[in-house]
């Protein structure tokens, strides 16, 4: 008898700590334990993978691939055109095992609508106002489901940007980027959401900040933040003292002062952000691990190491 069931494939597979990322597209596939496809012609391609989850990334991102055998013996990933894996198509063999593609059950509008046992990476969410947006899902940390909305570790993407520039987003996904406020909005009105920060100084040390309820604005508001309900071992950066309250503030770029301080915030603290005056949180700030004069350019989070330069932040959301 053929075993049937299903599973579901990451949009971006990390094969090793060293090899880098994978990114395909999201794809269901049913699974048929034992069985190996007939040469039936419709056969185009053979590769060596690691595991079946690996071939079946390589399916999902081939648009001519419908279906594939993995032999787990010889690690041999054979891709087929054909969507035919009714049984008389299939031979019964030990350790061999076919995948056949199958329609996406329902869209991903945050990545919390992810198994439990899905892999961090790259997905494509639909909002309900029908956004299609490219997202890193953060499935490892605080049991998963976290959408990343920002994150800095090598500084390799230069966070001093324009208006337009934070408002579609930059830098790469499944690197340095900062996702989008168009793309943060439309997220964060589809349900109740909370926001962690995660940190980390260039010695190794780690902290991080939640708070309970995050959402922003549309760009007719400037984008203007909701934010409360703070815990966590880094301190409160965000709404801890009234000056720097960001509460209810609107965002500034350095082509855009909105904040509500006499001085340009922007540029006292070297990145854009929900400042009021200004602010002690400032994770898009100047990158870099050696001394940033003045120091309020830094990337910091005061109320953690004061203005010390931080070598990782993660800003992330996820329905409470």
């Amino acid at each position: 008898m053929i075993c049937k069931t299903h599973f579901p494939i990451a949009a971006c597979m990390f094969l090793s700590l060293c090899a880098g990322t994978r990114t395909v597209k999201s794809q269901n596939f049913k699974i048929h334990l034992n069985t190996q496809l007939k040469e039936n012609g419709t056969h185009f391609m053979k590769k060596t993978e690691l595991t079946l989850y690996s071939c079946a990334t390589v399916c999902a991102n081939e648009e001519d691939c419908c279906s594939a055998s993995f032999k787990t013996e010889s690690r041999q990933c054979d891709l087929f055109s054909s969507c035919d894996t009714t049984e008389d198509q299939l031979l019964e063999i030990a350790g061999v095992h076919t995948i056949q593609k199958t329609p996406l059950s329902a869209s991903l509008a945050d990545c919390s609508f992810l198994p439990p046992d899905s892999s961090s990476g790259v997905y494509t969410i639909k909002t309900k106002t029908g956004m299609n947006i490219d997202v890193f899902c953060e499935m490892g940390i605080d049991n998963g489901g976290w959408t990343l909305i920002q994150r800095r570790f090598d500084g390799s993407t230069g966070f001093d940007r324009v208006w337009h520039g934070y408002k579609t987003g930059f830098g790469k996904v499944d690197g340095e980027h900062w996702l989008g406020n168009d793309h943060i909005y439309a997220i964060t009105q589809q349900r109740s959401y909370k926001v962690r920060f995660d940190l980390e100084d260039f010695r190794g040390q780690t902290a991080y900040a939640i708070y309970t309820s995050f959402s922003i604005n549309n760009e007719e508001t400037n984008y203007t933040l909701s934010i409360n309900g703070f815990s966590g071992n880094a301190g409160d950066s965000i709404t801890s003292t009234a000056a720097a309250d960001n509460n209810g503030m609107m965002f500034s770029t350095r082509d855009r002062d909105n904040d509500a301080s006499a001085i340009d915030c922007v540029n006292v603290k070297g990145g854009a952000w929900w400042f009021k005056d200004c602010s002690r949180a400032n994770i898009n700030g100047y990158y870099g691990e050696n001394a940033i004069r003045p120091s309020s350019l830094s990337v910091h989070w005061k109320s953690w190491l004061d203005e010390t330069p931080l070598k990782i932040t993660i800003m992330m959301i996820k329905p409470n």
